[in-house]
């Protein structure tokens, strides 16, 4: 029992690293005046933001999951908002 809560720790850790950095990529795409680069930021903060709520749901932070449902529909708002065209 305890090697498979081992494990499960060491998958979550991996998913709070990639969403994390993920979310950090976002954020400097958003730095830039340049639609697209906004676009593209929004994009990465949409697989952030969906990596981060799985790992909420797996860790059972269920509050911390209804924040990141909140932030994927901004995020995808932001994209919509930002598109190219």
């Amino acid at each position: 029992m305890i090697l498979i809560w081992e494990a499960m720790l060491d998958y979550t850790l991996y998913l709070q690293i990639l969403g994390s950095l993920l979310a950090i990529l976002g954020a400097i795409c958003n730095c830039s005046p340049n639609r697209c680069d906004k676009q593209s930021g929004f994009g990465v903060w949409i697989v952030s933001n969906t990596i981060l709520l799985i790992w909420a749901v797996l860790v059972g932070a269920y509050w911390i999951g209804a924040m990141y449902v909140t932030f994927i529909f901004t995020s995808v708002y932001g994209f919509w908002h930002h598109r190219r065209g």
